[in-house]
């Protein structure tokens, strides 16, 4: 699944770039991070996951430890014209590192290309 990036803190954003660097991706910076995709595969992908995928929400990457990957939905789309959009309507999902095959950056060179 491709995801993009929602960060909430500068404080955040530069543990993201840290933790990017250290597993090797290291031409994500902070100036080019909100324009990133990555693609996650998951042993296991999780139902609320999969589910938001079928209504046209798109989670975003709000967190990334070596705990795991915590993901931001905000606005749930219930269909093509309706929008869940009540106050409190989002919230984080986190994915820890045990049901995660892998973290890439591919998605970009194919999202550029076409």
């Amino acid at each position: 699944m491709q995801f993009g990036f929602i960060i909430t803190s500068e404080k955040e954003k530069e543990k993201i770039i840290k933790w990017l660097q250290s597993v090797g991706i290291t031409w994500i910076t902070k100036e080019k991070i909100d324009d990133e995709i990555v693609k996650v595969d998951f042993i296991n992908t999780p139902t609320i996951l999969h589910t938001l995928t079928q209504l046209d929400s798109r989670p975003s990457i709000c967190a990334v430890s070596e705990k795991g990957v915590s993901f931001y939905v905000t606005d749930i789309a219930l269909g093509k014209n309706f929008k869940f959009e009540l106050k409190g309507a989002d919230g984080v999902i986190f994915i820890p590192m045990n049901n995660i095959i892998s973290i890439s950056t591919v998605g970009n060179i194919i999202n550029k290309c076409r």
